[in-house]
């Protein structure tokens, strides 16, 4: 159970610190149509 909440919360933060990422990208980078 604990193995499985571990790998939960890895991809999650994953997921997070990735979307944090692009946004950055996006701000920076203005020729990028935004959503």
């Amino acid at each position: 159970l604990t193995a499985d909440l571990l790998s939960i919360i890895h991809v999650f933060s994953c997921r997070v610190h990735g979307l944090r990422k692009y946004g950055q990208k996006i701000k920076e980078d203005s020729s990028v149509p935004k959503p």
